[in-house]
């Protein structure tokens, strides 16, 4: 099966989960959660599969629809993504 188009409820929903999966609305210093990031272990099998995941979703959204391209790969390590203790 072939998809060449998305829905708008379809891209949206895939757009705010990719958007988690990015952490791209990560919480600021304010959150709780913000406090929390220096425990994730970013060695962790499980952080590198999301990783993964999200760069196969980027890539996937990108040969859908072209405007979501999102090329950028996502490493576990860069600080962008996790504070450091």
């Amino acid at each position: 099966m072939s998809v060449t188009s998305l829905d708008a409820r379809t891209r949206r929903e895939l757009t705010a989960f990719h958007r988690l999966l990015t952490l791209e609305d990560a919480p600021g210093p304010e959150d709780l959660e913000w406090w929390l990031f220096p425990e994730l272990d970013t060695a962790s099998p499980f952080v590198v599969r999301i990783c993964r995941v999200t760069d196969r979703l980027s890539d996937l959204l990108a040969a859908v629809d072209p405007k979501m391209d999102s090329r950028r790969r996502h490493d576990p390590t860069d600080s962008q993504y996790f504070i450091q203790a």
